[in-house]
């Protein structure tokens, strides 16, 4: 089966396997940096969808604009 990994810190890509799923990141999550998880991603071959401006829960403080990315993420 496909992984949905949500938000992965880079410590995460240790325990992913190759080409296991899709990744979702959030350019503005204090978490992890936007460079680390593109490295991760193109390492293991993982489709990586990146939104701007949005933290670690995927939320930018607008709950419409929230609201939408969820439509799109989902």
């Amino acid at each position: 089966g496909k992984n949905i990994y949500f938000t992965p810190v880079k410590q995460s890509f240790l325990f992913m396997q190759p080409r296991s799923g899709i990744v979702f990141h959030g350019t503005a999550d204090p978490w992890a940096e936007t460079q680390d998880i593109r490295e991760g991603c193109e390492k293991l071959g993982l489709p990586l969808y990146i939104t701007e401006g949005t933290n670690h829960s995927m939320e930018t403080g607008d709950c419409l604009k929230d609201l939408q990315i969820m439509q799109e993420i989902m």
